[in-house]
């Protein structure tokens, strides 16, 4: 793999000391690449100190309304450090993606046919990656990016320019497709197969699996551009197509299809291991008030597995009113009143995984584009389906911790998941608009990605616009939380030229071009 590090985050006396020799370093392959490029992203990926402390604790977090915190001075202004280590794990990715492209190139024609299974999962999984960093950021360096090896260590020459968020969704749309039908066709060699089986670290070489991933990629992303004018057409065309040909594009269906990086030894360097001071340290894990009244005022089977109430709340389970002040909250977090996200099915267990994509999310996407078209009955039956799956995902990751802090539960029971689904603030039958069974999908997307998904359920809240009140903070100009990330401090020194062509969009408040609310 080699250690590459981003061009346009780095000084240039670094890179004498950043660069390995290429003399003194073995000669890397399609196979080992592709797996220390998917490694290169773990971070972001497993749940770790370094993403939910650093990065996701006093953001997404709290942007989302996932969790309950004391309000405070300055709170929706994204930090520094936050935003420049996200950054840079993902073009430290990119610059191994690149690496990839490199040697796969540089094979023969034969060769490069047999390996194409390998360059196909790959540039799934980096668009997967891709679309979050731009629904962060909006536009970005992209083509350009991580060029520096390609161009034999040419430093400016490979300054990479930014591409429109837009254009970034288009191109991987276009090569989606593209890998989507070729997925449906592709044989792969047996003793290529087995090389890929062992390289790599997500789907372990399923190729039904990058199959089903690529489609629900897909899916994704055309919702989240659906109303954009730009998108509108195509979205409703090919949104159609995946989901009325579930033979030629096939989808996550069910959590046994689900693209998560499973942690199987934590003697590995595959662990969550740091999920516990990632989400517990500094009160990081305390419930929201909405989410948590929501949750029991319809009985939520989910309740019980996914929070456990506060050590000193004698069993109640109540969350931080985000509207309260601090000299309201901070009593209520420091006495052990408040419930928080349950330690021992989340995080103190070692063995939750990396979620990519999962039944729930693609169910609800379903639900919410065949609402959209006026399909209300095949809806209600993704609606429901993915409430289903949400539920029986979270108490089989119960089922994987070893860990013992909370309290046992009730196991689940089917009658219980029925009751909830027909309770009258659930029921899709309930609903009698558009608006209101758009609302009932957004509000069991935000209780199934809680802190789980929280780049995913971000895009989703400013794209759907659900229901939430925040404490406004009046002082400092960012009075409510924003509607995007802006650019790392790194882009403007070293990157100066090519920044100065977006930096009158680089603000809290510019949104991206697919949220219209």
């Amino acid at each position: 793999m080699a250690a590459l590090a981003g061009a346009s985050s780095c000084k240039k006396a670094d890179f004498a000391s950043s660069y390995a020799d290429p003399s003194k370093i073995s000669q890397s392959t399609v196979e080992k690449q592709f797996a220390g490029f998917q490694n290169t992203s773990l971070q972001s990926v497993i749940p770790t100190y370094w993403n939910y402390f650093v990065i996701l604790r006093t953001t997404l977090q709290y942007f989302n309304q996932a969790v309950g915190w004391v309000n405070y001075s300055g709170q929706y202004v994204p930090g520094s450090a936050a935003i420049a280590d996200r950054w840079s794990n993902y073009y430290n990715t990119l610059n191994q993606y690149r690496e990839l492209e490199k040697i796969y190139k540089a094979l023969p024609a034969d060769d490069q046919k047999n390996y194409r299974i390998f360059m196909i999962a790959a540039k799934i999984y980096f668009y997967d990656l891709t679309q979050k960093t731009v629904d962060l950021h909006g536009d970005i360096p992209w083509s350009k990016a991580g060029m520096l090896s390609t161009n034999s260590g040419d430093y400016l020459g490979s300054l990479p320019t930014y591409d429109a968020a837009d254009k970034i969704y288009t191109t991987m749309l276009d090569d989606l497709k593209s890998m989507a039908d070729e997925l449906g066709t592709i044989t792969v060699n047996p003793g290529i197969l087995v090389g890929f089986r062992n390289q790599d670290l997500i789907n372990k070489g399923d190729v039904t699996k990058w199959r089903r991933y690529c489609n629900s990629l897909r899916l994704r992303m055309l919702m989240r551009v659906s109303e954009a004018s730009a998108f509108s057409s195509r979205a409703t065309t090919e949104i159609a197509s995946i989901l009325g040909n579930p033979t030629g594009y096939p989808v996550i269906a069910s959590n046994t299809d689900n693209v998560e990086i499973r942690v199987l030894d934590l003697n590995t360097p595959i662990n969550s291991n740091g999920f516990r001071t990632g989400l517990e340290d500094w009160n990081g894990n305390m419930s929201s008030k909405p989410m948590i009244d929501h949750m029991k005022a319809t009985t939520d089977p989910r309740l019980r597995v996914i929070f456990e109430p506060g050590i000193n709340a004698a069993g109640a389970f109540d969350g931080v009113d985000p509207m309260a002040l601090a000299t309201a909250q901070e009593p209520l977090i420091s006495g052990g009143k408040i419930a928080m996200y349950n330690r021992t099915t989340l995080s103190r267990n070692q063995f939750f995984p990396g979620i990519l994509m999962n039944a729930a999310e693609v169910s609800f996407l379903a639900a919410e584009a065949l609402t959209r078209s006026g399909n209300t009955a095949a809806a209600k039956v993704a609606y429901e389906k993915g409430i289903t799956e949400s539920v029986n995902a979270y108490y089989a990751y119960r089922a994987l911790s070893r860990d013992a802090t909370s309290p046992a539960i009730a196991a689940l029971t089917p009658a219980e998941v029925t009751a909830y689904i027909a309770r009258p603030a659930v029921s899709f039958d309930g609903a009698t608009t558009t608006a209101a069974r758009l609302g009932l999908i957004m509000t069991q997307k935000w209780i199934h990605m809680n802190v789980v998904q929280p780049v995913e359920l971000w895009s989703e809240v400013r794209r759907l616009d659900p229901t939430l009140s925040f404490w406004t903070d009046n002082s400092v100009a960012q009075t409510k939380p924003p509607v995007r990330w802006v650019l790392p401090a790194s882009e403007q020194v070293y990157n100066k030229e090519n920044y100065a062509t977006v930096s009158a969009n680089d603000k809290l408040t510019t949104r991206l071009f697919w949220d219209l609310r």
